[in-house]
């Protein structure tokens, strides 16, 4: 997911959302809203984003098939929550890539990338790069490893919400089938994005999901519950 962002804020022809636009959570009650309510992002978020998460066939499924028949609610919970998590990093690193293009660079500014395309840099600079929110940042741990009960605690939020936005039997099926109409008319411009191999653990920010959901809180949702735990 973070080279997909980065290339993006790399580009300079749009920005992505921030996570601001996808959600806001109250910070009294926890209370998760937006996601599906924020319709044009989200749509725009889900189809260049989810298959970081999915896999290749997305781009497939999202034009023949309602979202909720393939990408499990978790799943999705999942997806913003890593997008969150690594949001600042990506987008710094993004607008680097722009000013660099735009403008001439001395051969000594030249850096090398990690895993997650990320460039790598003096210590010095590293104290002052962006983190990632709620995964380790240290030096010599693993990019993104280990989960804050913070992170956790949104992961469920997420998932939460999703569900009962989900069961909205007026505006969880308005949504589904506008975004199945949204991805058929795009199509055409992403047919070869669709057919590009997928790097499915590589630059999400984060190593293991395994430890997301084993340390989880329950979700109020049993439905969640039961989704979360297959991922």
């Amino acid at each position: 997911m973070g080279r997909k962002v980065i290339e993006v804020w790399a580009g300079g022809n749009e920005e992505p959302p921030s996570p601001n636009d996808i959600f806001t959570k109250c910070e009294q009650t926890g209370k998760i809203s937006g996601l599906r309510n924020n319709k044009k992002i989200y749509m725009k978020f889900l189809q260049n984003f989810a298959k970081t998460v999915y896999g290749k066939s997305f781009g497939v499924q999202s034009k023949s098939n309602m979202l909720s028949t393939y990408l499990p609610s978790g799943l999705e919970g999942f997806l913003v929550l890593a997008y969150t998590n690594g949001y600042e990093v990506w987008k710094s690193e993004g607008i680097k890539r722009r000013s660099r293009t735009n403008t001439l660079v001395d051969e000594d500014d030249s850096t090398d990338t990690n895993s997650d395309g990320i460039s790598d840099l003096s210590s010095e600079a590293q104290n002052h790069r962006p983190k990632y929110k709620f995964t380790a940042n240290g030096r010599g741990s693993k990019t993104g490893e280990g989960w804050t009960a913070e992170g956790l605690a949104l992961y469920n939020g997420l998932a939460s919400a999703i569900c009962m936005q989900r069961k909205d039997l007026t505006s969880g099926a308005t949504f589904e089938s506008e975004f199945l109409n949204y991805t058929m008319t795009n199509a055409s411009q992403r047919r070869t994005e669709d057919e590009e191999e997928i790097d499915m653990h590589g630059d999400w920010g984060v190593v293991n999901t395994d430890y997301l959901v084993s340390q989880s809180a329950d979700v109020s949702d049993p439905d969640a519950e039961e989704e979360i735990g297959q991922y």
